[in-house]
Formats: C-alpha cells, structure tokens, sequence
C-alpha cells in the first residue's frame, strides 16, 4: 500500500496545529458577546470576509463530485455545475441582497424573519421555523462532509474512512466552536492562501503531463467512452454512465438551474450569509462579493486539470478497464455488501488483508496486478471506475511528495472553511434565535457560548450517526 511521506504528514500535522492554536488565540477576543463571537463586532474588512466566502464555497466533497463529472463528459461537466458549483447566486448577492441583509441590522436570516414580519405569532412561526429548518440542513450537510472526507482522507491514512472524518471534524469543531466568526475568517484567510497556491502547482504539473493536444483527445474518449470529451459545447443529450444517468439531458438540466434556481428565484432567496452581517457598511457587501466570484473562477482551471490527471492515471493503471468488472464481482462473491458501505469494505480490505479469505485477496492480485492495493481504489460498485475517487487517487499517484503533502493541506482546507462557516450559521441560529429567545431570554453572555459548545457538538454526533 502506497499513503503519504513523512514530509506529507508532517505538513498536513503543522497546518492541523496552526488551527487548534488560531482557535485559543481568537478565544477571548470571541467571546465578549454574542455580536463578536458571530458577527466579528462587525469589524473586519471586505476583503477578509471576500476570501472566507471563496473558501466556504470550495467544499471538499463537492469538489470530488464536480472532478467526477468533468472526468466524465469533460469540460461539459461545468454546465451540470450551474446547480451549484458556478455560484451564479452571488450576482444578485453583489447588487441587491447582500445590502438588504445588512441593513436590516440582524444577526441571522432567522431573526431577519421577524426584521420582515414584525411581532406576532406567525412572525414567530417563521422566525422559529427557519432556524430549525437551517439547523436540519446543517446536519444534514455536514453528513455529506462526513462520507466525503471520510472517502478523500482513506486513501492517504491507514485508517477507516469514519475515523479519517472524526479526526477532522474534531479538528474543525474546537476551533469554530471557541473563536467564532472571528476564527472561521482569519482560518479561511490562511486556508484560502493555500487552495490558491495548490491550484497554482497542480496547474503546472498538468501543463507538463500533456504533450500534443490531439493525442490526448484521442486518449479522453478512450479512457472515459464519452464522445469528444475535450468539446465544451453542451449537447441536448449526452450519454452518461451507470450512476449518472440523470444528468443526460444535459442543456434542459443546465438551462432549468441557470434560470429558474440559481440565478433568479434562488438569487433573491440568497444574501443571508454571515459574511455580509458582519460587513461594516453596505458597500462593502458589494465589493466583498465580487472578489468572492472572481475568486471562485480559480476552482475550475483546478477541476479540470485533476480529470486531466485522472485520465492518464486510469490509462496507465488500468489500460483494460474490464478487470474491474472482474474484480466487482469477485469481492461481491466473498463479502456481503451493498452500494451504501462499498467505499468502507474496500478500506478494510487494503487495511486489513489478512481479516478475509485468501481466494478473495488471490483472486485480487490475480485480477489487479500485485499493486492490486493501489488499483482497488478506482473499483466502483457496478465495475467500472469510480470517478469520484479520481481526486485523491491523483493526488497520491501522480503528484511528487512535499507537493503533495501542501496540495493535500489546501483540499482540506477547502473542506474545513465550508465546516466551520456553515457551523457558525447553525450555532448562531441555535443561540440567538431559539436558546435566547425562547429558552433563556435572560441568559447571560457565558451561559449563550455554553449553550453554543454544546450544540456545535450535538450537531456533529448527529451527522456522525446519520452517516
């Protein structure tokens, strides 16, 4: 089994280090009163809270999604992005919402309600509702994090993918939980240095893999079975793998999400971040906005390039792509398991070999090679290639160590700077719009960031159970 140098590690540890000192250094500035541990006092400049957006809107699980897809069907990929990924929402976020939000004083979209309603019983109603509706959603994000991390961080530590998450999750919770708002954006300054910079190197390293051009379209559609996979034109219909099917219809999808979701019904249902609370002035909602979507561009030239990678990652490991098949099947004959724990079953069996039969693990070297353990990671459920590992497998593979250890950082980066943003909300919500309100209006301020650790921890067992 191939993981990480002692260099690698040693880098992924400083940074790991950095946080949990960043998060007791920002404590006590934190956590003066509930406007400082939310909102930073309102006191910090547009342009660190433009790189915190950038840097929440990089997720690490999404990230692998969106290389999956564009491994798939090429630079087409981006307009199944238009969902999501292409952040069209922050135009309106620029022009209109974000000042809207700002002006209205409030700490959270949920108090917002009551800004919009006034007093009353159904301006509670929607005032409550929204808080739990958000929390519901944070928990449930933040198990899509869980199994996505859990999956990136396996193929580089010899642990269970659950215990990858735990440790990182644990990481990002003390850190968001004891500094606040001031923590998650001076952290995402850091973190989105370094995004940056692993984008900057990942870009070279592709440039010098990729000789002539029309070779490698000809490998592309080899290697995936796509038609014309460098075409950036959107077909009416393109076909999709087993698993992707939904996305065949390509220009209706991206058309439905352009329009109607993400652009303008979405658009104006968008604004509420904590970012453009916390802003100084309505002015600076607008300018911190536009660095955040002219930053967000970065990530596409990134994708790219890891579905560059990843097909001549394939080609080289797998030239006859029908010995995964075989090897689908061959695990499937020896071990009981179902779609929802593949990625699990598979850890195990490179972690712990000698715990399943020996006609399993022959029958593994027979099919793979003897680096059947490198190879096993590509193996989907159905027996074709897993694109959704396409991202850590060429960063273990195809990326010299020292520079991996730093790109690896940033991707967790990314990763953590969507946790600790989305936590805040929550918690805010929690505290400001449920405990205080209804609970203990009369709490005091210690009382409000006791009640904030507990349910930023309730929170994170909840999404480690549902995952």
């Amino acid at each position: 089994m191939n993981y990480l140098s002692k260099i690698d590690y040693g880098i992924v540890l400083v940074y790991f280090a950095l946080l949990i000192a960043l998060g007791l250094y920002l404590r006590r500035l934190a956590s003066q009163n509930m406007e400082s541990y939310f909102l930073a006092g309102k006191r910090l400049p547009w342009w660190m809270l433009g790189f915190s957006g950038m840097g929440y809107s990089l997720d690490l699980a999404g990230t692998m999604l969106i290389i999956s897809l564009l491994y798939i069907i090429g630079p087409r990929g981006l307009f199944i992005e238009f969902r999501g990924g292409v952040s069209l929402a922050l135009v309106c976020q620029m022009i209109w919402t974000g000042k809207w939000h700002r002006r209205s004083g409030c700490m959270t979209v949920a108090e917002w309600m009551s800004y919009r309603f006034g007093e009353g019983r159904m301006a509670d109603f929607a005032r409550i509702s929204t808080a739990f509706a958000f929390i519901i959603f944070t928990t449930a994000m933040l198990t899509y994090m869980v199994v996505g991390i859990g999956l990136f961080m396996a193929l580089f530590i010899p642990l269970a993918p659950w215990q990858c998450s735990l440790i990182l999750i644990a990481i990002g919770t003390f850190y968001t939980a004891l500094s606040g708002l001031y923590g998650v954006v001076v952290s995402d300054m850091f973190q989105s240095g370094l995004i940056i910079f692993g984008i900057i190197v990942v870009v070279v390293l592709t440039v010098g893999h990729v000789g002539d051009g029309a070779a490698f379209a000809a490998l592309a559609d080899k290697v995936t079975g796509a038609d014309g996979w460098v075409s950036s034109v959107p077909a009416l219909h393109t076909r999709m793998p087993k698993g992707y099917e939904q996305y065949e219809n390509l220009m209706v999808y991206a058309l439905f999400f352009l329009v109607l979701n993400k652009l303008i019904i979405g658009g104006f249902g968008t604004g509420h971040e904590p970012h453009f609370f916390a802003a100084r002035n309505e002015r600076d909602c607008g300018k911190l906005s536009c660095l955040w979507a002219v930053l967000m561009t970065c990530r596409w030239p990134m994708m790219i390039c890891y579905a560059v990678l990843g097909i001549l990652l394939v080609h080289n490991f797998v030239p006859d792509q029908s010995v995964l098949a075989d090897a689908a099947v061959l695990i499937k004959q020896h071990v009981s398991v179902d779609p929802a724990q593949w990625r699990e079953v598979l850890a195990q069996i490179k972690l712990h070999p000698d715990t399943y039969s020996a006609a399993l693990i022959d029958g593994l070297r027979s099919t793979l090679g003897e680096n059947w353990s490198q190879k096993i990671d590509l193996v989907s459920y159905g027996g074709t290639v897993n694109p959704e590992v396409i991202l850590p497998s060429v960063l273990l593979y195809r990326v010299p160590s020292g520079f991996r250890g730093l790109i690896l950082v940033s991707l967790i980066a990314a990763s953590m700077s969507t946790f600790d943003v989305t936590m805040n909300k929550s918690a805010a919500m929690f505290t400001n719009d449920v405990y205080r309100r209804y609970l203990r209006p009369l709490a005091a301020n210690r009382e409000l960031l006791t009640a904030t650790y507990a349910f930023c921890v309730a929170v994170v067992i909840a999404s480690f159970i549902l995952a």
